[in-house]
């Protein structure tokens, strides 16, 4: 009778023990801003394995995100000699990768991301690579889609931004296949309703104390995010092409994602 009491006493603490467990290795991680990534993982690996805090939006596992030697490199813009991620857009399911970050624009403020981006080739109608969403694998609210399309050039490829799911606006300057560009695009939660707006930049001064005129601009269309929280890799199916992307900066201001080598915005991965 004893062994027996001790036995049901017990194992309700038991099993809520297991039960805080299995939730705390399912929680998605989050990183702090501003954030730098410079995928410090090793080569010839998939990035969801060498990292805890990218996780798979869709595809897991079926062309995956994976990691290259050596770093992209782009002038003036400070790094760390480590390496980088290769995607690929095509037909078939492809893996689309995520990182959660905290905390979350205010109404009034901008979320900005910034990376260096290699086209090696390009062909197809265009597909989007890089967007912001609601935090969460599972989410499907993907807004500031930064598009790549072929250009009119031979080998070459243009640049473009979306809201939402409809009306990409192309920035028309063929940019070279091979060549790294440096990219930003934020989320600009305006205040008031039906009026958030999306930002690109390329190749845009480094080290001002504020952002610059964009590239593009592109207005609400539709679904504002209320909570941007999650910045993903996407390989899209209207697209043939090989991409890599490298120092990826995430911030509440300009100054977190486009430094150059003389400013103190050259921190390390966190």
């Amino acid at each position: 009778m004893k062994q027996h009491f001790f036995k049901f006493k017990f194992r309700p603490a038991f099993l809520i023990a297991i039960a805080f467990s299995l939730a705390a290795g399912s929680a998605t991680a989050q990183v702090t801003l501003p954030h730098k990534e410079s995928f410090n993982y090793p080569p010839n690996t998939l990035l969801t394995s060498g990292s805890a805090n990218w996780t798979a939006n869709s595809g897991a596992g079926s062309n995956p995100v994976t990691i290259n030697a050596g770093s992209l490199a782009y002038t003036g813009l400070p790094g760390i000699a480590d390496n980088r991620t290769s995607s690929s857009h095509g037909s078939g399911s492809r893996e689309d990768v995520g990182l959660d970050f905290t905390p979350a624009p205010a109404d009034g403020s901008s979320v900005f991301c910034s990376a260096i981006v290699q086209v090696t080739t390009a062909t197809g109608a265009g597909d989007y690579h890089l967007h912001f969403g609601s935090a969460g694998a599972a989410s499907s609210d993907f807004r500031a889609r930064v598009f790549v399309k072929p250009g009119t050039a031979v080998n070459t490829f243009n640049l473009g931004i979306q809201f939402g799911s409809s009306g990409v606006t192309y920035d028309a300057t063929d940019r070279p296949c091979g060549t790294p560009v440096f990219v930003v695009f934020s989320y600009d939660r305006v205040v008031g309703a039906t009026n958030d707006t999306v930002r690109l930049w390329i190749n845009p001064t480094l080290g001002l104390g504020t952002a610059p005129a964009p590239n593009l601009t592109v207005a609400y269309i539709t679904g504002e995010l209320t909570a941007p929280g999650r910045v993903s890799i996407r390989q899209g199916t209207g697209l043939t092409a090989t991409l890599e992307t490298d120092e990826l900066r995430i911030g509440l201001n300009w100054t977190d994602v486009a430094p150059n080598n003389a400013g103190i915005e050259n921190w390390q991965k966190q």
